[in-house]
């Protein structure tokens, strides 16, 4: 099952957070994944869990609910993430089934993301 966690980090937080694959990605466009995000950041929770066949579930106060009910199919969550990684991280993700990075929604937080 694929699955991705994001987490609410601040510049200085992510400098020492230590990933094997530390980038930051910038987009010009809003890719579909900052919707979730923006809930994240509007309901001041700290966590996205998106999981293949879940509903994708927000971290506010240790407590995790769903922030919507419908499941996240595998095509979504593949468009999602392959939206952020851009085709050289990509590539690393499928050969090595894992990808660490950083993701940036100005002027938002910096996002930590784990694969």
């Amino acid at each position: 099952m694929t699955k991705l966690e994001i987490r609410k980090k601040s510049s200085a937080q992510f400098s020492s957070f230590g990933f094997r694959h530390s980038f930051v990605l910038r987009h010009l466009t809003m890719p579909y994944l900052d919707q979730f995000l923006h809930v994240i950041v509007d309901q001041g929770g700290s966590d996205l869990h998106i999981g293949v066949g879940q509903s994708p579930k927000m971290r506010k106060h240790g407590d995790v609910a769903s922030i919507r009910a419908e499941a996240v199919s595998h095509d979504e969550a593949m468009s999602m993430l392959s939206e952020v990684c851009g085709q050289h991280n990509w590539e690393i993700f499928e050969e090595r089934g894992d990808l660490d990075f950083a993701y940036e929604m100005a002027p938002l937080p910096v996002f930590a993301a784990i694969i």
